[in-house]
């Protein structure tokens, strides 16, 4: 059987790589859930809830729509290929709009919804003052040793609600789904209408062709729900005592891998020079690349601080620095990793390039 949430999550984190998927719209999924992500599905086991901590809101969009390759959407207005029977009236009506969506692929998927409300914990820093409760309900359930929280325990931080919508996956190639009803109930459950628009979320019908795997808000055809599901969160964890603000996944050593670019014609040595602070004091390191070389500083400390990476472009009369800093790279590097392109070629300009940072 498919990993419906680990394939939702993938495709989330194409535009969003810090969210984690709520594919089957779980309810459990809220700021403020204590428990377990399993970095394999993106599954939540809720232990416990932490109602101490200020929200923020914020609406980031009126619409979410993705879709994974092999997936077509089709929308046809006053071409309805079915009546349905209205269910306050008990008529029958011709639906003014008619979505469908046809999946090529088995494995397939569309997600789209009418984002209404974006929740996150205002102050991160404020999880630290609940440690000892965090730690507590962590070792009821095997996360948590001798005062420390392994990775993958941690807290709900952020999450993003719907008013309506629909997650929908392919079981085997050629299958499709279709929802009809009328222009504004269709547009107010797919978000066209905005998160203010005054049209309730409805749909008349839906068919489903071949196998799919389908999670829709509202639930039925022709109801009208007030309540919000979540679509999307993001999961703070822990490493020890150390917090990690945003976690995707276990994180074993902190990586930085510098890549003299042999394809830009990169003709300068540089020197790369690494300094962190851990527990047991000052730790520093280097290494000669040549042009088209690489080094990759692996390793390095979960505990590591105040980390400085200088590369050093080594010239005939002076030499060409490029200074990186990061204060507590496990907070701050999504995925433990920093690759570093170098590039130059004697005696012209030298550029050095964080990937995972390209605005700065």
């Amino acid at each position: 059987m498919s990993n419906w949430n680990k394939r939702y999550t993938d495709l989330i984190r194409t535009t969003r790589p810090s969210l984690w998927g709520n594919w089957s719209l779980d309810p459990a999924i809220r700021p403020g859930a204590v428990g377990i992500v399993d970095p394999q599905s993106g599954s939540f086991q809720s232990v416990g809830y932490l109602d101490a901590l200020e929200l923020k809101e914020d609406i980031k969009s009126s619409s979410w729509k993705m879709e994974s390759v092999g997936v077509t959407r089709e929308e046809a207005s006053g071409k309805a290929s079915v009546t349905a029977v209205d269910p306050n009236t008990g008529l029958q009506i011709t639906p003014e709009l008619e979505v469908k969506w046809t999946m090529d692929k088995e494995n397939s998927m569309a997600s789209e919804f009418n984002i209404s409300q974006h929740l996150a914990i205002k102050d991160l820093t404020a999880l630290k003052d609940h440690y000892d409760w965090l730690y507590e309900q962590a070792e009821k359930v095997g996360m948590a040793h001798d005062g420390r929280i392994a990775q993958g325990f941690g807290v709900i931080t952020e999450v993003i609600y719907a008013k309506s919508g629909v997650n929908l996956a392919a079981r085997e190639e050629k299958a499709s789904y279709t929802v009809g009803g009328s222009v504004k109930g269709m547009h107010a459950l797919l978000g066209k209408s905005g998160p203010s628009g005054s049209a309730s979320a409805s749909y008349q019908y839906a068919v489903s062709d071949k196998a799919i795997d389908k999670h829709v808000w509202p639930s039925e055809a022709g109801e009208e729900q007030e309540a919000n599901l979540s679509v999307a969160y993001a999961f703070t964890s822990f490493e020890g005592t150390q917090l990690i603000p945003t976690w995707i996944g276990k994180v074993n050593a902190l990586v930085i891998n510098v890549d003299s670019k042999f394809t830009k014609g990169t003709t300068y040595t540089a020197r790369a020079e690494l300094a962190y602070d851990t527990a047991e004091g000052r730790h520093e390191e280097s290494a000669t690349i040549i042009g088209g070389s690489s080094k990759i500083f692996a390793d390095i400390p979960l505990n590591a601080t105040n980390l400085h990476l200088r590369i050093v472009f080594i010239g005939v009369f002076t030499n060409d620095n490029h200074d990186f800093k990061w204060a507590a790279p496990l907070s701050q590097w999504l995925t433990g990793v920093r690759n570093v392109d170098i590039s130059g070629t004697w005696p012209g300009a030298t550029t050095v390039e964080v990937l995972e940072e390209p605005t700065r």
